[in-house]
């Protein structure tokens, strides 16, 4: 009799270690994975935002393009004005 309580007993401390150890196994996972997911998130966030400056910087700037010498002026050439 008493060796079945210690059999008992002995098996109790192995599942419990067992699941102690599977439990902690699982938090270093979740977190894990947690942080990688933040990860993407934040590259995700920037490769937007790089986008976001591509597409600025290509788009066409007309006001920035202009030139005095593109302006008409009331017929009269801007060589002639200032000469």
């Amino acid at each position: 009799m008493m060796f079945a309580h210690a059999l008992i007993a002995a098996l109790s401390l192995l599942a419990l270690a067992s699941a102690a150890v599977l439990a902690d196994s699982g938090l270093r996972w979740w977190s894990a994975f947690g942080r990688l997911r933040g990860e993407l998130k934040a590259s995700r966030i920037v490769e937007e935002q790089v986008r976001a400056v591509t597409r600025a910087r290509l788009r066409p700037s007309f006001v920035a393009s202009r030139s005095a010498t593109t302006r008409k002026s009331a017929g009269v050439p801007v060589t002639r004005a200032v000469a």
